[in-house]
């Protein structure tokens, strides 16, 4: 979704001098493809309505609850990979008001779809009993997710789905994808990926970021070589993110990972999305192994005071075996040792 010729934040955000929202707004008109996302968007939004109409369901109560209000859950992922290509950092505050306008176009761009599907194929069934049947009851919520005033729909809004937007973690999918998982930041630009033995044979997977290593040829560097030696600092249990390897620090600090977001910026980051989104959102906030029960108590009260619907904390090391690690001795015992891991990407 970046448009080819776009001016990177660093060099574009020198040029504008004003309140933060509106410079973000400027630069993402050059710096994305909108007419593309809202195509893609609008698509997506038909092709599960679709989906609703054409899945069966074990239980007949599951038919008819999923039948009255035809709920979709249209989201994202890659967008850890978009920041990096606009060259904003994940969890700087540039960064949430990018999420929060990106998901304000996706938002209302689904909404405004399923006003159009409704007009073809009728309302949901419960839609007189929603928000949507009387616009003018709740003024601020329906402009925020339809960016439409309230007052010009005296009669209602129809829809065809009672939500159309949520936040997976997209975990399989963005495997598939080669892309950054939902709204999360990266977890690092290599790193191993623990399953079951049956699936990876001997050998445990190892991952790199693919676009860490096009930036990487981009920049003039040997990617098989840095290559190399993040697969030999991983084996040896001294890999601490793209910092200990050897590249400039300018590429090292772009690629912010998991453990580089603090706490208290990991829930702004969701909060931004939960502004634009109907549904729930799949966010982990990470902390280090030596966090405590007071750092996790601020997490939760920030989250609560910024609007987030739910929240997940995943302390570091409180599990022997993590699915994605940097750490050699948390992999799922086999008959291969982790030295004999491959780097599968190359």
């Amino acid at each position: 979704m970046v448009a080819d010729d776009a001016t990177p934040w660093p060099d574009f955000r020198e040029e504008i001098r004003d309140d933060l929202a509106s410079v973000v707004q400027e630069f993402l008109q050059q710096a994305l493809n909108w007419n593309r996302l809202g195509r893609v968007v609008r698509d997506g939004t038909r092709f599960l309505d679709d989906v609703v109409t054409a899945s069966q369901f074990p239980l007949s109560e599951i038919a008819a609850t999923v039948g009255q209000l035809r709920k979709i859950g249209l989201g994202i992922m890659g967008f850890a990979d978009l920041l990096l290509q606009l060259g904003v950092r994940y969890g700087s505050e540039p960064s949430f008001e990018v999420a929060r306008q990106v998901m304000t176009y996706v938002n209302t761009e689904s909404t405004m779809a399923s006003h159009e599907l409704a007009a073809e194929r009728g309302a949901f069934p419960t839609w007189s009993e929603s928000k949507y049947a009387t616009p003018i009851d709740y003024p601020e919520w329906f402009e925020r997710h339809t960016g439409r005033r309230a007052a010009n729909w005296p009669d209602g809004f129809e829809l065809r789905n009672h939500s159309t937007t949520t936040i997976a973690p997209t975990g399989t999918t963005s495997i598939i994808a080669d892309a950054s998982g939902g709204c999360e930041p990266l977890f690092n630009v290599v790193y191993f990926r623990n399953a079951a033995e049956d699936v990876r044979g001997e050998d445990a997977f190892v991952e790199f970021d693919d676009y860490f290593l096009r930036v990487l040829t981009a920049n003039g560097l040997d990617a098989d070589a840095v290559a190399e030696e993040a697969l030999e600092l991983l084996q040896a249990g001294e890999f601490t993110g793209p910092k200990s390897l050897s590249i400039p620090d300018e590429i090292a600090k772009t690629f912010v990972t998991a453990a580089d977001v603090t706490p208290t910026d990991h829930v702004p980051m969701q909060a931004a999305f939960q502004e634009h989104v109907d549904a729930a959102i799949s966010k982990t906030i990470n902390f280090p192994a030596d966090a405590t029960r007071e750092s996790v108590d601020e997490a939760f009260c920030l989250a609560v005071d910024l609007g987030c619907k739910g929240l997940t904390a995943y302390r570091d090391q409180s599990r022997r075996v993590q699915v994605l690690t940097t750490r050699p001795d948390e992999l799922v015992q086999s008959g291969g040792r982790p030295e004999e891991a491959r780097c599968c990407p190359l």
